[in-house]
């Protein structure tokens, strides 16, 4: 039997080592095998193979144990040495004063020290488990076990602390333990075996590595084990750092690296870049709270990843988005049915929950990951609010728009500073009285591309909104058109007002008063002279307070300029908001106009903003009138202003010139007397009367209203010449008996002596559709917008007394 202080003085003697002591070390080894060979039998029954407890590190208490059993052979001459030490210490104590002791120091490498990674030996080898828990014990807590199930018992015991497994890969399921490890459990290993094509086959199986039997060099003992342990370690805190602790997914810097590493090692393999957006998810977040948002993000997450185990791919989160980048597929209809059906949240809440699908298919892997996933974003935009599709496939118009935007935001400083937006006016007109008379203009810009052409802001100034540039093209435009206006004053003398749209980034401005105060100062303008336009969604925002106080700001304190409400219809406000507004003009939107006036001609909505423009006493503007048949409906329901196409479309500075020629000073300004004088249209449809014509007896033309079952207010006809209609509108709604006189009473001589009159016009009929054949009555009604050439007639329902 080898001496437990020799054997553990050879052992250090061989850490010591360096590989040019190789060949030494071998040979100390094999020497000290032969030794082990002869040991005492019963010196093996007392010692035991496998120990459960950490075997203390023997090696640096050799020498100590040595010159122990020394002294406990020599007690009298170690005692002697010993009285005659505390004598002199005693003397030499007595002799000088005591100083106070310092306090005790410890190091900081005494606590990192005390954290040690614990490995584990599967090795029945007598020999090499004494070697290699002389080599390790160390640096590390070593644990020999006995087989399989002994390394399992304390992985289920404690397997956050163990680094590394070494296992006998020579016996019967030394094999099988590797695999077990790597794959169950997450363990990696180190295999010892005699043979090395079993060292092979335990790398295949998940063996980081193997040391082969005979045991070489303890310095490749110790490099191997660090290395693997070290490895081990850097996997485990890059497994805690690389993915969403919620989603599992990976984080966004690994998700990059893993996707550059999939193209590099396959370059050949089609992959598609693929979003999910869970469309709803910001009003869940306004209406639910943060945290059913956040549990429904995390739930989907999940779906994602377990979807994605079973497909292949890599999934990332990337804030409210889920990044999927996967083998290229024809269709994604599965993807998205099969993570909607597996989010494990509330039915109530899943059923609300729409995921949607971005997809950039067959990706170009000469452009970044970002850009792949930039491209998959627009895809998806393009069906959140349709809320029919949920897959959205980037193609060759999603790109060229997006090139567009790109080369757009790329020029658009330079154009600025080179003068490039043009500025274009569009008139306004009143048409309160007998003929229209110009009362302001609109300032329009365009955008004079050098590539592209002349562009319309529709291309433009979302896209500026949406990257904070809208502020420098709204400045230059202000400034623009305020010279403008001095240009027509210093020529003609006067100039209409002009309006200006201010976007609602341009409303929180700190300092938006002292922008325009110098605008007028500069050009010597009034505060008459410019108009600003704020959208009626800038008061729908979440910063619609500090807007309201902004746009009160404005038309008070000293400014006195007057604020235009514009996009009215679109997103409609509640009198209660409308209320709250400062507000000189409301502005009907285009499209509203365009829809209430269309085949259908549907008037209700308008009629009930000309009526809010009543209660709040300012004048209505309708913009997008494009036809006569337009311009006569919103004159008839007590529109006041109105511009678009029919009178003329936006313009340059000069061709706008002949309009100031041709208005001279019969400009309307606000004139606003007389406006309460007669009843509106609509009042007299839900009031008394069902049916309304409305004539211009200069050109003929007219309209019939009449209000529905339902209280909606429709044209049922309209036409170009009503005395020549007459004959076949008459019977749509007058007894045959009284057909001729009606006819005769509406014929246009007759009708001519009731225009401007105070006595109202009135006859009765019998309704066709009548059976008892009460009396019904056709007159006269005085509107708010009477003058010499329209003549409005109501026919009013009988009453119960009259049936």
């Amino acid at each position: 039997m080898v001496e437990m202080g020799l054997f553990d003085k050879l052992v250090m003697k061989l850490k010591n080592m360096n590989n040019e002591d190789l060949s030494e070390a071998e040979e100390l080894v094999e020497e000290t095998a032969e030794e082990v060979s002869v040991e005492d039998t019963a010196a093996e029954e007392t010692e035991p193979a496998v120990s459960e407890a950490p075997i203390e590190e023997a090696a640096p208490e050799a020498e100590e144990t040595a010159k122990s059993e020394e002294t406990a052979e020599e007690p009298a001459v170690e005692g002697a040495a010993s009285d005659e030490t505390e004598e002199a210490a005693v003397e030499e104590d007595a002799a000088e004063p005591e100083e106070p002791a310092e306090p005790e120091t410890i190091e900081p490498s005494i606590f990192l020290n005390e954290v040690r990674h614990t490995v584990l030996v599967m090795e029945k080898d007598e020999m090499c488990l004494r070697v290699i828990i002389g080599v390790l014990s160390e640096e590390y807590t070593v644990k020999t076990v006995g087989g399989k199930d002994d390394i399992f018992a304390m992985l289920d015991a404690d397997a956050d602390d163990i680094a590394l497994v070494i296992v006998d890969a020579d016996s019967a399921d030394g094999i099988e333990v590797v695999r077990v490890l790597k794959d169950e459990h997450g363990i990696q290993s180190l295999a010892m075996t005699s043979d090395p094509e079993k060292g092979v086959k335990a790398i295949e199986a998940g063996a980081m590595d193997f040391i082969s039997k005979p045991l070489p060099a303890i310095p490749i003992i110790r490099t191997r084990v660090d290395r693997c342990a070290e490895l081990t370690n850097s996997r485990s805190l890059i497994g805690a750092t690389e993915c969403d602790d919620n989603t599992a997914l990976y984080n966004e810097d690994y998700f990059e690296h893993y996707v550059g590493m999939f193209d590099r090692h396959h370059p050949d393999v089609s992959m598609d870049a693929v979003i999910a957006v869970i469309g709803n998810l910001d009003l869940m977040r306004k209406h639910y709270g943060r945290k059913l948002a956040d549990e429904v993000l995390h739930s989907a997450g999940r779906a994602v990843k377990r979807v994605l185990d079973s497909t292949g791919g890599y999934g990332c989160r990337s804030g409210d988005d889920l990044l999927i980048y996967m083998p290229h597929a024809e269709s994604y209809n599965k993807l998205v049915d099969d993570i909607s059906s597996q989010l494990e949240i509330d039915p109530s809440v899943a059923e609300k929950t729409r995921i949607c699908l971005g997809v950039y298919s067959d990706v170009d892997k000469s452009i970044s990951t970002e850009r792949r996933f930039s491209r998959a974003r627009i895809a998806v935009q393009s069906v959140l609010k349709t809320y029919t599709d949920r897959i959205g496939v980037y193609n060759s118009d999603m790109h060229d728009e997006a090139l567009f935007k790109e080369q757009i935001l790329g020029e658009f400083l330079s154009s600025l500073k080179n003068d490039r937006f043009k500025i274009y006016y569009q008139p306004k007109f009143d048409i309160r009285g007998d003929k229209p008379v110009l009362y302001s203009a609109e300032a329009l810009v365009r955008w004079d591309h050098p590539q592209l052409g002349m562009l319309s802001p529709g291309r433009f100034i979302g896209l500026l909104e949406e990257n904070g540039l809208i502020t420098q093209l709204d400045r230059y435009v202000w400034s623009k058109a305020a010279a403008q206006i001095r240009r027509w004053k210093n020529e003609f003398g006067y100039s209409v007002p002009v309006s200006v749209n201010v976007s609602n980034i341009d409303m929180l401005l700190p300092l938006l008063k002292d922008i325009f105060k110098e605008i007028l100062q500069k050009y010597q303008l009034s505060n008459d002279d410019i108009i600003l336009e704020i959208t009626q969604a800038a008061y729908d925002s979440d910063n619609a307070n500090k807007i309201i106080s902004a746009a009160q700001e404005m038309r008070g304190m000293g400014m006195g300029m007057r604020i235009e409400v514009g996009n009215v219809g679109a997103g409609f406000s509640s009198i209660g908001m409308l209320s709250r507004m400062p507000i000189d003009v409301l502005k009907i939107d285009m499209q509203f106009v365009h829809d209430s006036l269309g085949d259908n001609k549907d008037m209700s909505m308008i009629e009930l903003i000309i009526d809010i423009a009543d209660y709040l006493n300012v004048p209505v503007l309708a913009e997008g009138v494009e036809t006569l048949d337009q311009y006569l409906l919103l004159k008839a329901l007590g529109c006041d202003l109105v511009q678009g196409y029919y009178f003329s479309k936006p313009v340059p500075r000069e061709e706008f010139d002949r309009f100031i020629k041709e208005a001279g000073f019969e400009r309307a300004g606000f004139v606003q007397e007389g406006r309460k004088n007669y009843i509106s249209i609509s009042k007299a449809l839900t009031g008394e009367y069902e049916g309304i014509f409305y004539i211009d007896v200069n050109t003929d033309h007219y309209l019939l209203f009449y209000s529905g079952s339902n209280g909606e207010f429709r044209i049922h006809t309209s036409g170009k010449d009503f005395f020549k209609d007459v004959d076949q509108i008459v019977p749509t709604f007058v007894v045959e008996e009284d057909r001729e006189r009606i006819a005769d009473l509406l014929a246009k001589n007759k009708l001519m002596q009731w225009i401007g009159s105070d006595e109202p016009f009135s006859t009765h009929f019998r309704r066709v559709d009548d059976g008892e054949g009460a009396l019904c009555t056709l007159e006269s009604i005085h509107t708010r917008n009477q003058d010499d050439h329209h003549i409005v007639l109501g026919i009013r329902p009988p009453t119960d007394s009259a049936k």
